[in-house]
């Protein structure tokens, strides 16, 4: 019953009922608490001993990649988490998101492909998350985060030059890495768009966000109303214009998986669009 209850085994018998009879209530709490120390102190070298083989046996058998971070070329930031050498995913994430993206999407994903031998990096885009962090407005632009995404490619490719090299975008990020895989020398052999948007301004060309885009151009800075107030500039706005990515992406040959949920509230062009323009 005491061992069910957390207590450690009895290692010998303890004093009787008898031999305590004649002890005052102090002396016999004194002489219970010392026998149960005394006990302790012998079961701790066997705890000690269980808890060291279980460690030895644990690292003998774990083989869990190491994850560093790093600072790019470009000066963005990005973790690296090294599972092989031979297969890497390049991981961009959404718009105002940060590295490990939200709900730590992008950290989950990336102990997932360790745990298949793919290695991966994902790189923080300059002047979103971060500058959210810093209680900044957005003001990268769609040419800063190819930018970006290419630093992080440009690392892999420069210290495996013959691993396989995928792409991962999510959100704004499916553009980004779509714009990238068709200037990118050499080329990478797969990707995967994650609830992408189809063209960069897709991302704020909702009608609920036109007031806020407006004062962006008009003022310098706009205030959308997303999952929190986020502030962005003309500059990021501007950065957004012109970008018609489907038409160049006929361009690309690798691999292609899209998936998206049926409530996404970006536009639902995967299977047509998209699909249409990878042929």
């Amino acid at each position: 019953p005491k061992q069910q209850r957390g207590h450690l085994p009895m290692l010998e018998r303890g004093p009787t009922r008898n031999s305590l009879a004649n002890v005052d209530r102090d002396q016999r709490m004194k002489m219970k608490w010392r026998h149960r120390l005394r006990n302790r102190a012998r079961a701790l070298p066997i705890m000690g001993l269980a808890i060291l083989l279980s460690a030895l046996v644990g690292s003998a058998f774990s083989n869990e990649p190491s994850q560093t971070t790093l600072t790019l070329d470009t000066g963005a930031r990005a973790k690296v988490v090294n599972a092989s050498d031979d297969a890497w995913v390049v991981m961009v994430h959404g718009w105002s998101g940060v590295l490990d993206e939200v709900g730590d999407l992008y950290l989950r994903q990336a102990d997932r492909l360790a745990s298949e031998g793919i290695s991966s990096i994902r790189v923080q885009i300059q002047g979103e998350g971060d500058a959210l962090a810093r209680g900044e407005p957005l003001d990268s632009t769609f040419s800063s985060r190819v930018a970006d995404a290419r630093s992080a490619l440009q690392w892999v490719q420069d210290r495996y030059p013959k691993a396989q090299v995928g792409l991962l975008g999510f959100s704004y990020g499916g553009p980004t890495v779509m714009r990238l895989a068709v200037t990118s020398e050499p080329e990478v052999q797969s990707m995967v768009l994650w609830s992408s948007a189809l063209n960069p301004i897709d991302i704020v060309k909702d009608e609920s966000q036109a007031g806020a885009v407006r004062d962006a151009l008009e003022t310098g800075v706009g205030i959308i109303k997303s999952w929190m107030p986020i502030a962005v500039t003309r500059r990021h706005v501007l950065g957004m214009l012109g970008e018609s990515i489907l038409p160049e992406f006929s361009a690309y040959q690798g691999a292609l998986l899209t998936i998206r949920g049926s409530n996404d509230y970006l536009p639902q062009g995967d299977p047509v669009k998209i699909g249409r323009a990878h042929v």
